[in-house]
């Protein structure tokens, strides 16, 4: 890569960072960052979940995975996407109506606080493990494309992927 692809790389990332930060000017309340205050029409909801569920897993992880084993790797993401649609049916509207943001929020208020913080608790461990592998593909990704595949580049590209995120 020549010092033009790497200014590139540095204008892209840094107006990403920009844009966030004169973006959060805009947040007011919870509701702003998680549903958006309220106000998204029922299909820009799930344009944005879907949105949401794609990530370097899907444009680098299932590639992989469907060069290993072949094609049947896409019934993972039809189950999802069918899934997607049935809750976008059956539970989006419910959770609209009681205005909870989370399903570990609903829970609290079907049953007890300690359910929401134990499947609060899951849901943050899985997040944890999840987010972890998301940078590591990202780096590893970026360490191929740059040529910078020691660890301090893992680092460097995990610093530079969590600031602009």
């Amino acid at each position: 890569m020549t010092w033009l692809d790497y200014a590139l790389i540095g204008v892209f990332l840094g107006g990403m960072a920009l844009v966030g930060l004169r973006i959060s000017r805009l947040i007011k309340n919870p509701d702003d960052i998680f549903v958006a205050g309220r106000e998204l029409t029922p299909f820009v909801a799930a344009a944005t979940i879907t949105a949401t569920n794609l990530s370097m897993f899907h444009f680098i992880g299932m590639g992989g995975i469907g060069y290993q084993k072949g094609i049947s790797i896409i019934w993972q993401n039809w189950t999802g996407n069918m899934a997607l649609v049935l809750s976008a049916i059956l539970v989006i509207p419910v959770m609209r109506r009681l205005r909870v943001r989370s399903i570990p929020e609903f829970l609290e208020m079907r049953y007890s606080k300690s359910l929401r913080i134990l499947i609060g608790g899951f849901w943050g461990l899985r997040l944890c493990v999840f987010l972890g592998t998301f940078l590591y593909v990202a780096a590893t990704a970026a360490g191929v494309i740059t040529g910078w595949n020691s660890i301090g580049a893992y680092i460097a590209w995990l610093f530079i992927f969590s600031v602009v995120a």
